[in-house]
């Protein structure tokens, strides 16, 4: 240099750009980008019945004004029957939707009498227990004639009942079942 020079500077304002993140065509967050920069996507609301996906649109290297939209599918649980503790069917259900029972289950000595909860419009993760009642079985003791040989007639018992019955054999006879 070998004079004096008058330097001007020349500024030039940053362009900014609005990303709009939308959520069931409202705003739900807006962030100013400067141009070539990144917006942050924010934590998606939730919503019940469904679950989030993803953002859809690039906010990245941000060079416009962008709508960004939330993508969002129906929830899914688990449906789980069982019985004794032992699952014997599970089943993805979606969100308020009806689950399938399995079949009847069968248990030695007992009637199945339903489920313990209603499973026709899910809304979260659910565990199914079949209920039973015991059975019943009448048992009379005759003499072989019409002539009762207890003094209570008869018993109503379930499978897992024990009984104790003391009886008075006649000579020349035998007690069977």
């Amino acid at each position: 240099v070998t004079a004096n020079v008058t330097l001007t500077a020349k500024w030039e304002e940053i362009k900014k750009y609005t990303v709009k993140f939308m959520v069931d065509g409202e705003v739900f967050a807006t962030q100013t980008i400067e141009e070539g920069k990144d917006a942050k996507a924010p934590t998606a609301p939730a919503k019940e019945g469904k679950t989030f996906v993803k953002w859809e649109g690039s906010f990245t290297n941000v060079t416009a004004d962008v709508e960004i939209v939330a993508v969002y599918d129906v929830a899914k649980y688990s449906v789980d029957f069982k019985v004794d503790g032992q699952t014997i069917k599970s089943e993805t259900v979606e969100y308020g939707k009806a689950a399938t029972a399995p079949a009847d289950p069968v248990k030695e000595g007992f009637k199945f009498v339903g489920w313990d909860k209603e499973f026709n419009e899910v809304k979260s993760y659910l565990s199914v227990t079949a209920k039973f009642e015991a059975l019943e079985y009448s048992i009379k003791f005759f003499n072989g004639t019409a002539i009762l040989l207890t003094d209570f007639g008869f018993l109503k018992l379930s499978i897992s009942s024990m009984i104790e019955i003391n009886l008075t054999l006649y000579p020349g006879r035998m007690f069977s079942i």
